[in-house]
This record gives C-alpha cells, sequence and structure tokens, in this order.
C-alpha cells in the first residue's frame, strides 16, 4: 500500500512538471484525484491509470486558444464535467467509458463558445482579440504597437482641415479622447506635444487653416477604464497662399524663357541671291566661268528672235 501511495504521489509531481493544458489550467491535481477516487477508491495502479486516462483523454486542449472573456465559462465547463464524472462513479461507470466521453461533451461545449476576432494591423491594443492560451494558462494580445503611422493632412492655407480619430478594429461604446499638438514638426516623439485643452471629441476640423497649425496633431484614445487602446498622429502640412502665388509665377516665367530659347535656337530658311552665289568662295571656276558664258549667249539669242 505504501508503495502504491508513493507510486501515486510521484505521478501527481510528474503531473505538475509537464506542458500545462486546459485540463490543470481548470482543475487542480486534488480535484481529479477525487473524481478518480470516486470510480476507484483504493489508492493503486488503478488510480495512477485513472489519471493518465484524465490526461490522454483531453490532450486534444493543450494548444487551446479561447476568447478572453470566454476563459469564465470555459472553467464552467470543466466544473460541470468533474461533477458529471462524480455521478458517472455513482451509478457504477467505469473510468475507462465515462472519461472519454466527458471529453467529448467538453469539446461539444468548447465549440459553442464565442470566437475570438482576428488581430487588425496596424496598431492599438484590441482587447476583444485577446486570448486565453490553455498552454500557459494566461491572456495573449495582439503584438502591435499602441502608436499608429503618421497619416499626412496636406493643405492650402485659409482651408478647412478636417481628420478623426477613429480605428479599423472594434472598440468599446464609451470611449474617450484626448488630443496633443507638437508645432511644426513631424513626429510621434511624445516630447514633443502639448495638450489642446477642451479637445476632447472624435473629429477634428481647423477653419479656416493657419500657417501656425502647421505640425503634428496626436489623438489619445482610450477605453472606458482609461485603459490606452491607440495614438493616432495627423501630420497638417500648411501651404503659404504667398509662396504658392511666388511659385506659380516662378512656373509661368520659366515657361517663357524656355519658348524663346525654342524660338531663337529654330533655324531660318536661306534664300541666296545670283550676286551672293558668285561671291562665294570656289564659285568662279573656269568650268563655271564657261558655262555662264554660253548660257549668256543663248538668252541673248532667245531675246533676238524674240524681238524679231
Amino acid at each position: 500500500m505504501a508503495g502504491a501511495l508513493g507510486h501515486l504521489l510521484l505521478w501527481l509531481a510528474l503531473l505538475g512538471a509537464r506542458v500545462l493544458s486546459c485540463l490543470q489550467c481548470h482543475t487542480t491535481s486534488n480535484q481529479r484525484l477525487h473524481a478518480c477516487r470516486f470510480f476507484v477508491s483504493q489508492e493503486g495502479p488503478q488510480q495512477l491509470q485513472c489519471l493518465q486516462l484524465f490526461l490522454k483523454a483531453f490532450s486534444p486542449y493543450e494548444d487551446l486558444k479561447i476568447r478572453y472573456t470566454e476563459r469564465g465559462n470555459l472553467k464552467d465547463s470543466f466544473a460541470d464535467m468533474l461533477f458529471s464524472l462524480e455521478e458517472k462513479a455513482v451509478a457504477n461507470e467505469s473510468f475507462e467509458t465515462a472519461i472519454p466521453e466527458a471529453a467529448q461533451h467538453l469539446e461539444e461545449a468548447i465549440s459553442k463558445l464565442k470566437k475570438a476576432p482576428d488581430c487588425v494591423p496596424p496598431c492599438g491594443f484590441q482587447e476583444e482579440a485577446r486570448r486565453f492560451r490553455c498552454d500557459s494558462c494566461s491572456s495573449a494580445d495582439c503584438d502591435l504597437p499602441l502608436d499608429c503611422d503618421i497619416q499626412d493632412v496636406p493643405v492650402l492655407e485659409g482651408g478647412r482641415t478636417a481628420f478623426n480619430c477613429t480605428v479599423s478594429f472594434s472598440t468599446p461604446e464609451d470611449l474617450r479622447y484626448g488630443w496633443k499638438f507638437a508645432p511644426n514638426v513631424r513626429t510621434r516623439d511624445l516630447s514633443y506635444f502639448r495638450d489642446l485643452p477642451g479637445s476632447h471629441g472624435a473629429f477634428a476640423r481647423i477653419r479656416p487653416t493657419r500657417i501656425s497649425h502647421r505640425g503634428t496633431f496626436a489623438c489619445f484614445l482610450q477605453g472606458p477604464n482609461r485603459r490606452l487602446l491607440a495614438r493616432l498622429f495627423f501630420y497638417v502640412n500648411v501651404t503659404s497662399r504667398a509662396l504658392l502665388g511666388e511659385a506659380e509665377l516662378q512656373t509661368m516665367f520659366r515657361r517663357v524663357l524656355d519658348r524663346a530659347h525654342v524660338a531663337g535656337d529654330q533655324a531660318e530658311p536661306w534664300h541666296p541671291t545670283l550676286l551672293e552665289l558668285l561671291a562665294r568662295p570656289g564659285t568662279l571656276t573656269t568650268t563655271n566661268l564657261k558655262l555662264l558664258t554660253a548660257g549668256a549667249g543663248l538668252l541673248a539669242m532667245s531675246l533676238t528672235l524674240l524681238a524679231g
């Protein structure tokens, strides 16, 4: 008897050294031993087999991940499972049959639990997507930063600027908003920001937008418990109307210069006179003189015939 008890205590110690599972997250070793004693009252090899069957039957749930808010329902399902085993033991059912059946019923209960939504990148603390991990008996959040990327908001001086502090993932209904401003800089470094008193809504509107509004606006999105959910950044890049007008004049001036340059570079067609041709070097060669003399004679003969 003492040897069997020693083996039992050793087996319980091994259970604590194994990788955690849903069974160990929601039941204790004493609770499992208590259930096995309903089936096998005497300490010995059969109790060890009962405990071993517990681990085998519930091994599919070692890596189970559920919605964090459903962990209470999962714990209740395990409590119901232990109670059902005690009832089956009282009804003289064997643990070899009762424990696998209990694991099957637990699978049906798990399938009815609400699924956790997927994490939505690129940023934010997404409480609805938090999961409970059975392999560590702990919670796991989305591996995403709180700070979102900077959104660029170009605007002309005197125009209207609008942006809103909204995210693409699911959030609670009662949200809190806080706004800060970092003038003349595009940054997410919080040391540059100062509070904007009286700014608590989700939407920001600036009209008219002045040069002094150039800089980064930051929205701090908080849940009902004041937990920070995300930080959104908007860089308002204000263009001065005076600088814009000067830039347009410079553009027009460059176009005029380009057109004048193109017109000045175009070659005009050359229509030389007879004297200009004769004045060119190498024109009055012996052969050319003979051709000119013959041409002049033919011209004179033609004029005489026409006159007669």
